[in-house]
């Protein structure tokens, strides 16, 4: 449809000032939509552009010589100018508009790969990439690395207590908390359900503790009020550092082992992981 007139009022404004005008020049600034249509195979674009420059090309042939128009050939001349600058700009605006609307979409498709769509804290994935990461500089600058596990204490009674959406606000609260309590520096995940992950390069575990018991005591300060229910939360947290060639996988086991004796011992408290590997 949008084809069909523009080259309507393509063929109109030619008839009306002449080829020689290079009203012509203007069916090729949509070029652009064909090969951007999304609706549109690839080889049909190929061969609607052929056609395109095809058609063009024998036009141009046939006016040759001709110059049966109204108008001055100067002026003639100063329009086919002006239509093949009026051409060259849309296309280029077309082109310019097409990918930085495809780079803006990459750029959330990204994020939205590396980031939990709920807390807006980096997924498990991406944190798996950056403790690795954090890790081989530790090991290569000789400074040391911690984490932290932390856990929603009861969190699955706050679901049948108060349903679902209660539970994914109090998931955004502990979030939230955790990520003003973290540094820059520190990677902060939701590691999978009810679990959060802090990463901390340059921190011994003396104070990892401290960081974790930070964020203990903040989240029991802070009472979430979500769809008109009032919850009291707390967290058990597992802290653990990194031993010399220790692999990712044994140090997140240290430090759930040190988050499951929490909670074996009462719930809502740090607890620090033997140093020594196993």
């Amino acid at each position: 449809m949008l084809f069909a007139t523009v080259t309507a009022y393509l063929i109109l404004f030619s008839e009306h000032f002449g080829p020689l005008a290079g009203f012509q020049y203007l069916a090729m600034a949509l070029i652009p939509l064909v090969i951007f249509a999304g609706r549109i195979g690839l080889k049909l674009k190929v061969l609607i552009c052929l056609m395109m420059a095809v058609g063009m090309f024998v036009y141009e042939l046939e006016i040759r010589g001709s110059a049966n128009s109204h108008m001055s050939a100067e002026a003639l001349k100063q329009l086919r100018v002006l239509n093949l600058l009026i051409c060259f700009v849309t296309i280029s605006l077309l082109t310019f508009t097409h990918f930085v609307t495809v780079s803006r979409i990459q750029s959330e498709l990204q994020r939205f790969a590396a980031y939990d769509p709920l807390t807006q804290l980096v997924n498990r994935r991406r944190m798996e990439q950056l403790a690795e990461q954090a890790i081989l500089l530790s090991w290569r600058q000789q400074y040391p690395l911690s984490v932290i596990l932390a856990d929603v204490d009861n969190f699955k009674l706050i679901n049948d207590r108060h349903g679902h959406p209660v539970g994914d606000a109090a998931l955004r609260h502990v979030s939230d908390l955790i990520r003003t309590i973290a540094r820059d520096s520190d990677s902060c995940c939701r590691w999978g359900g009810e679990e959060f992950l802090i990463l901390l390069p340059h921190t011994d575990l003396l104070g990892a503790m401290q960081v974790a018991e930070r964020i203990r005591v903040e989240v029991a300060a802070a009472t979430l009020q979500a769809l008109d229910v009032e919850l009291e939360m707390q967290l058990t947290l597992g802290v653990a550092m990194l031993m010399p060639n220790e692999q990712l996988a044994d140090l997140i086991k240290r430090a759930d082992t040190a988050l499951y004796e929490g909670k074996e011992a009462g719930r809502n408290c740090v607890v620090i992981s033997d140093p020594q590997p196993s």
